[in-house]
């Protein structure tokens, strides 16, 4: 009995250093810019992250949300 309370105990022990080990690698190469308001959706948020890896390439996110309904929007020129 004792033996498995060890193991459960070092289990989590290793894994809450893993964590702390991790979390801020991944955290600190994450940059946010917002995205500014518009007059035409003022409801909507957005943003974006960017982080660069060991290669020199650039993991993009683009998160957005409260956009309008399509045809609650008042276009300044209609379709042909």
């Amino acid at each position: 009995m004792k033996t498995i309370i060890n193991r459960i105990r070092i289990r989590s022990v290793v894994l809450v250093l893993t964590l702390l080990v991790l979390i801020p690698n991944l955290v600190s190469c994450a940059k946010k810019i917002p995205f500014q308001t518009s007059a035409q959706v003022p409801a909507a948020r957005g943003n974006v992250t960017y982080c660069k890896d060991k290669n020199s390439n650039y993991e993009i996110k683009l998160q957005i949300s409260y956009l309008a309904e399509p045809n609650r929007l008042n276009l300044l020129k209609q379709r042909m």
